[in-house]
């Protein structure tokens, strides 16, 4: 029997060679994943290794969804075919907003326990606390953005402002589920 590491694309071992701390996911045929790859400004000259992480993913079978929560002003010819596949969570889109109102309306036992713990931070100072919630608010955008694309992996490209959006976006997005 083959096994897979499901986030390295096609990677098959046999039993006897599995490391063992691994999450694996036993199979014949390794299964593809759909990915949302999300980053603070997406794509920038500064970054190329971003599109090219993403290009290796395709290659080993994944859906990569690349997402940016800022558009970059000017956006280098050679990256503009995965700029324009990008979705761009500012600004911000009524629709989408109101889908996400209505998300956290649904579910708001869960919401209000984020929000909670978003404010009752009494080691934060108040501005923290308030952008914790604002965070919090676009990781039920985020959610709504991603609803209907099936995602299974959110990778987080390094940026504090994205890194706390998508940590939100889990709890919002089982809203959507349950």
């Amino acid at each position: 029997m083959d096994f897979c590491l499901p986030w390295l694309g096609f990677w098959p071992h046999k039993t006897g060679e599995i490391p063992s701390r691994c999450l694996l996911i036993k199979t014949n045929q390794c299964r593809m994943l759909n990915i949302a790859y999300i980053t603070n400004m997406f794509p920038v000259a500064v970054e190329p290794y971003v599109v090219e992480e993403i290009c290796e993913l395709r290659k080993r079978g994944d859906r990569v969804i690349p997402t940016s929560l800022r558009r970059p002003g000017d956006v280098p010819e050679e990256f503009r075919e995965i700029a324009a596949e990008t979705l761009y969570l500012c600004p911000l889109s009524f629709a989408v907003l109101l889908r996400a109102v209505w998300l956290c309306l649904r579910r708001h036992g869960v919401f209000a326990n984020l929000l909670v713990k978003a404010l009752t931070q009494h080691d934060e100072t108040l501005q923290r606390r308030v952008r914790a919630v604002g965070h919090t608010l676009l990781g039920a955008y985020y959610a709504s953005v991603l609803n209907d694309r099936r995602v299974e992996h959110i990778h987080v490209h390094h940026g504090y402002f994205a890194s706390w959006v998508q940590w939100r976006r889990p709890a919002c997005l089982a809203f959507i589920t349950a």
